[in-house]
């Protein structure tokens, strides 16, 4: 019983639980409020002013609408991360001076929901070609090999390091500390590698569980700097560290590869459209 007491916890355990807390927690109220949203009436409103903030690589849309509820007129804003800022300059050209459909709280008209789902066909019928540009891209047969090797690599780094937790729990040894060791310094090439997929395939996206689990390690990685850790391995990285080098390419190579099967399936098709 006292072996999984609180106190007991390693500083790295404690803040893998506090930083899995929090991003549920955020994950929650999101999808709460997603849903509320969806419950609520509808009020056809107008985008009268969109910003794009913009750096190398990302693009940060921010657009500010009306709408009507009665005779009172409220405003709304909405915004949006890009992995790729030309996605954000479009969807902003795309968005200029419509009409939207507005969800707004019932027992607080000022309260309100622009949808990235009722955007989307806006943006896309636009410039269907340009926004989908990024993502015809076709990929080489090493390019594909390549990222499903640093995929299982980043995965067994994932499997190493969740192991060097559980040690640090139970006291047993789960993995050697040469392999502990090698695990700590492959995080750093495996994370560079998986960042050229990743600005191969900039625009791409990942699953919504993945963003969540983010935030949850580096939440934990930033709450690790400040609390006590105990190991008996020597490492070249932290474990924290760690687990946010190797997800996030697991992340990359993840979002890199099913693309690769859409386009080659759309290619089949298109060609066996074709008349001979």
């Amino acid at each position: 019983m006292t072996l999984f007491g609180f106190r007991r916890w390693p500083g790295d355990l404690v803040a893998l639980a506090i930083g899995l807390t929090i991003a549920g927690l955020q994950g929650f109220l999101r999808t709460r409020r997603d849903r509320r949203a969806e419950t609520w009436p509808v009020s056809y409103g107008r985008i009268d002013r969109i910003s794009v903030d913009s750096d190398e690589q990302r693009g940060k849309l921010k657009c500010y609408y009306t709408y009507r509820v009665g005779s009172k007129s409220f405003v709304g804003s909405f915004q949006k991360t890009f992995e790729d800022s030309d996605q954000a300059h479009l969807w902003a050209d795309a968005l200029q001076k419509k009409q939207v459909a507005v969800h707004y709280d019932p027992s607080k008209p000022s309260g309100s929901q622009l949808r990235e789902a009722d955007l989307r066909p806006i943006a896309l019928a636009a410039a269907p070609s340009r926004m989908t540009g990024a993502q015809t891209t076709p990929i080489r047969g090493w390019e594909r090999l390549a990222a499903l090797g640093v995929l299982i690599l980043s995965v067994l780094g994932l499997a190493v390091s969740v192991a060097t937790l559980i040690e640090e729990l139970t006291r047993r040894t789960l993995v050697s500390p040469a392999t502990a060791l090698c695990a700590g310094i492959s995080a750093y090439p495996v994370f560079l590698a998986a960042m050229w997929f990743h600005w191969k395939r900039k625009s791409a996206k990942g699953r919504p569980w993945m963003k969540y689990l983010d935030y949850a390690l580096l939440y934990c990685a930033a709450f690790a700097t400040i609390l006590p850790t105990h190991s008996a391995h020597h490492r070249a990285t932290d474990t924290p560290y760690q687990l946010v080098l190797y997800f996030t390419a697991f992340k990359w190579c993840y979002t890199f590869l099913p693309e690769t099967d859409e386009i080659a399936q759309n290619a089949f098709s298109s060609s066996s459209s074709m008349p001979s």
